[in-house]
């Protein structure tokens, strides 16, 4: 994290804000990248971090420039909430594009405290998204098959995933969130 720059919590504060898809692309903003768990003739099982809590995110946009965005556990469980009600789409590279074929196995919530950790994914922070999806081996985008935009399946992927959507920002000082997550009974 640079800690020059500007840091904000996204938050989910009315109907405008929302999740628009879960973008499976080349380069997640959180740098966490996709672990395959099994494969066969025609689906991979991956699972993906995607949305870590309480770490912050570089961002570079034209709006603000550039800055580091952090979500806390109880906005990540608003946002999982949401994403299965209005079962939002996948989509590749931000694109908007939908993709078809995908299907979620798991979508879980990191609680320590709860006991609901994830061996696979031990250093993934506590209150983090994660989801095991199934992906066609078969899947095509923008007319080309995975090989054709370079996703390539074997034990480590390139590629993660990373929410797409329109969030309200709140900028914050580094150590005002960590005491408002320490104070967070989740």
């Amino acid at each position: 994290m640079n800690k020059g720059l500007k840091l904000y919590l996204a938050d989910v504060k009315d109907q405008s804000d929302r999740m628009v898809a879960i973008s499976l692309t080349k380069h997640p903003s959180s740098g966490m990248k996709g672990k395959v768990l099994a494969m066969n003739e025609t689906t991979v099982d991956c699972l993906f971090v995607v949305c870590p809590a309480n770490t912050p995110i570089y961002r570079n946009d034209n709006v603000i420039g550039e800055y580091n965005v952090m979500f806390m556990p109880d906005v990540i469980r608003d946002m999982m909430v949401d994403a299965a009600q209005r079962k939002t789409p996948f989509d590749v590279e931000h694109s908007g594009i939908p993709i078809r074929g995908v299907v979620v196995v798991e979508s879980f919530q990191i609680d320590v405290a709860k006991g609901k950790t994830d061996n696979r994914c031990p250093d993934v922070p506590d209150g983090s998204w994660v989801m095991v999806a199934r992906l066609p081996k078969n899947l095509v985008f923008d007319g080309l098959s995975p090989e054709g935009w370079g996703l390539e399946f074997s034990d480590d992927l390139d590629w993660g995933l990373s929410v797409s959507g329109v969030f309200s920002y709140d900028e914050i000082r580094l150590s005002d969130a960590i005491r408002m997550y320490n104070e967070l009974n989740i």
